[in-house]
């Protein structure tokens, strides 16, 4: 009989993008390049962006709906014009622009694009769309209204609530990515945990805001544990994950040196939130204490679905 380690390794498997998955993604992206990269001389790249770039995307089961976010960098912003001046590239201008180019190619324009500010999405008929991001290198340093920001040339301005919004993608999956190196190799895998969970108990939160929280609890404990020789398992990063959270969850929160907006959580969702995670938490406490091991899996079964191993 495999100890309820083994079924958490062979969960961590089953929680991998699979090699077919794997594959559609870098099929659809190669499409999109070849469409908007030779047909708009504008377009300098385009870039796999969300949780696919974070690599914290988990297999999505049969009935899942999956979007592929792409960026398509447009070209760079030098200054801030005023609106109405010529030359000004508004959000909706952009969208345009690559509206107009996808719909120029036969294939393309015959699946029914669509405008869904801030992103333009194509949807195919086997549950999976890609959602289309233009974006411009940041060139100014400043936002807008004055505000300035450093390095400059690091992040992208991004259409949001038809104005220009600045996204720090890069920056944030290689600092996620360096965490993960700090914590063993132990983050990225508990992020998808706990994204098994989210999406059967709280599939309302959003995807990125679970990776900063993450990000930010979980790599001092394996520290801690560490420093005090202690073992580390992934029931308890779990469960420590859910016992901490709940004190994040009110704070503004971001990536650290991250130029992207910090997300914040309007009281209504704060309160189910921090409810459900202190029931997740009281849950997987009452796990603990069981002693028989047939009922310790069978819990677990109950909280992360079917990529938990019952056998």
């Amino acid at each position: 009989m495999t100890t309820l380690n083994d079924r958490f390794a062979t969960l961590k498997a089953n929680l991998e993008p699979n090699a077919t998955f794997a594959g559609l993604i870098q099929q659809r992206h190669n499409a999109v390049r070849n469409l908007v990269e030779n047909r708009n001389p504008k377009v300098v790249e385009t870039k796999l962006i969300g949780s696919v770039r974070r690599k914290t995307r988990i297999q999505p089961r049969p009935e899942d709906k999956f979007d592929i976010d792409i960026l398509v960098v447009m070209g760079s912003f030098h200054s801030w014009l005023p609106p109405g001046t010529p030359g000004a590239i508004t959000p909706q201008v952009a969208l345009n622009d690559l509206h107009q180019t996808i719909m120029q190619s036969d294939r393309y324009g015959a699946m029914g694009s669509q405008q869904a500010p801030p992103t333009i999405v194509m949807a195919y008929s086997d549950k999976t769309a890609v959602e289309f991001v233009p974006a411009y290198i940041d060139r100014i340093g400043a936002s807008p209204n004055g505000t300035p920001h450093t390095p400059v040339g690091r992040a992208y301005w991004v259409p949001k609530n038809n104005s220009w919004e600045l996204a720090d993608y890069d920056y944030e999956a290689d600092y996620i990515s360096g965490r993960n190196d700090a914590a063993g190799g132990r983050l990225i895998p508990t992020i998808k945990m706990i994204k098994a969970i989210r999406r059967i108990y709280f599939p309302s939160m959003k995807s990125f805001h679970l990776d900063i929280l993450a990000t930010a609890i979980v790599p001092p404990l394996v520290e801690v544990k560490n420093q005090y020789e202690q073992t580390i398992s992934y029931p308890e990063l779990v469960a420590d994950f859910f016992g901490y959270a709940p004190e994040w969850l009110s704070l503004s929160t971001r990536i650290p040196g991250s130029h992207s907006p910090a997300i914040a959580v309007v009281q209504a969702d704060l309160n189910a939130l921090t409810e459900t995670f202190r029931m997740i938490k009281k849950y997987i406490d009452s796990l603990n204490v069981t002693a028989q091991e047939s009922k310790k899996v069978e819990g677990w079964k109950q909280l992360f679905g079917d990529p938990f191993p019952s056998t």
